[in-house]
Formats: C-alpha cells, sequence, structure tokens
C-alpha cells in the first residue's frame, strides 16, 4: 500500500470550460473525488493527466535535408520517402545564453503545435516525430523556401486529442458529487513533458476543467507511488 494522500481545495473558475491545476503525485492510484458547487446548481468536471498548453519557447524552424531524410527512412520510426520530406520542416530548441544544453521541446510526437512570431510559419501544425537528444522535431509543415530563427512555439492540444489525456469519464451532478472510483483501477500518471535533467524536481500536476465558472470545493483521495 502507498502512502494515503488527500487534497482538499476551492477554485473560483472565471470562465465556462477552464482548466484548474492542482498538485499531485505524479503516480498515484485515485480512490475519491468529491465536488461541491458553492451556492448550488450543475457541475460537469473532466480530469486529465496533461497539460493543454505550455509557455512559449523559442525555436528554429528549417528544411528537413536530403542526409535527414535518408536517416529517417533507415533508422526512425518516422520513414520519409521519396519527396515527403519537402512536407515537412525541422525545428530546433535554441541554448539559453550561457548555457550549455539546449531548452527540451515541450511536446512529443502527435501533438498539436502553435507557431507564431514567424514571416512564413505561424499556424497550428502536427508534431510527426521529436529527438529528446537532439532537441529536434520534425513537424508537417511546407517549407517555404526560407529558414527563420527565434521564432516561438508552444503546445496546443486540440479539443479532439484533448480526449487521449483523460483520466476518467466526466462527472456530473446537481449541487455536489461524490465518486467513487473502482478499487485497483484507476491510476493517474502525469504525462506533462519535462526537463529530463530536472525530472525529479519538477511538481506534478492534474488538471481539472469546469464546464461552467463558478466557485467549487473539490477533494480528491488517493495513495502515492504505487509501483515504487
Amino acid at each position: 500500500m502507498g502512502q494515503l494522500i488527500e487534497r482538499e481545495m476551492r477554485f473560483n473558475v472565471a470562465g465556462n470550460g477552464d482548466v484548474v491545476q492542482v498538485e499531485f503525485p505524479g503516480r498515484a492510484m485515485l480512490e475519491r473525488l468529491t465536488c461541491v458547487r458553492v451556492g448550488g446548481g450543475s457541475i460537469a468536471m473532466d480530469m486529465y493527466n496533461r497539460a493543454f498548453t505550455t509557455p512559449e519557447q523559442q525555436i528554429n524552424v528549417r528544411a528537413v535535408t536530403a542526409r535527414e531524410a535518408a536517416f529517417h527512412t533507415a533508422h526512425s520510426t518516422y520513414k520519409i520517402t521519396g519527396s515527403d520530406y519537402a512536407d515537412l520542416v525541422v525545428i530546433e530548441a535554441l541554448s539559453p545564453v550561457g548555457a550549455v544544453l539546449k531548452t527540451p521541446l515541450l511536446f512529443r510526437a502527435g501533438d498539436d503545435i502553435t507557431i507564431s512570431s514567424s514571416t512564413n510559419y505561424n499556424g497550428t501544425f502536427l508534431v510527426a516525430w521529436v529527438s529528446d537528444d537532439l532537441q529536434q522535431a520534425l513537424v508537417e509543415l511546407d517549407w517555404d523556401t526560407a529558414d527563420e530563427s527565434d521564432v516561438t512555439v508552444a503546445l496546443n492540444i486540440s479539443a479532439t486529442n484533448q480526449e487521449l489525456w483523460r483520466v476518467s469519464p466526466q462527472r456530473t451532478g446537481t449541487n455536489s458529487f461524490s465518486y467513487y472510483f473502482p478499487d485497483g483501477e484507476t491510476v493517474f500518471h502525469n504525462r506533462d513533458v519535462v526537463d529530463p535533467l530536472q525530472n525529479y524536481g519538477v511538481p506534478r500536476k492534474m488538471y481539472l476543467k469546469f464546464a461552467t465558472a463558478a466557485n467549487y470545493r473539490v477533494t480528491i483521495a488517493g495513495q502515492e507511488d504505487i509501483g515504487a
């Protein structure tokens, strides 16, 4: 049995569909979720194990070289054939001033990202492949004849893909609800992308999405450090 944990919180949710963050062990067995809407009213709450957006990062955008395309075709799980690499760009993390290592890219393959402050590449695109070692990613975006440096990118997971990070079905009630998770069946495992050098020092989060703006009191109970 892991260490018992219980979080009691109060949230002032300002807008319909807003998401609030809860510090919670990165790996835990969930046991109980209770919510009270202060003042009464309907409740609809969703629980996720990953943030849908991240702070902006500075990156470079450049063309995929023929050598890189050949490497992916031969060795990578993401295959590039023929002239497909003309429909991709490489984005590269930058190294902060005075730093030896690059800032990690805060997304993984399959994510949606939004590029801004660019001349040719602004918009929301799909990440096809990420290298944690090189801090590079392939993005499904047509290269537009020119590389660009020091543009911004941020994670921006679409409403459809948010379902990939759902912990349990939506919980609803009038005025309040109390849900007991099936014994041993619901594991919370935070899936945010974090700096691998700081993996054990980054507070992990749980994300609660409320359908309606209101004040809420929430209690979450479970056991942490399962399987450790």
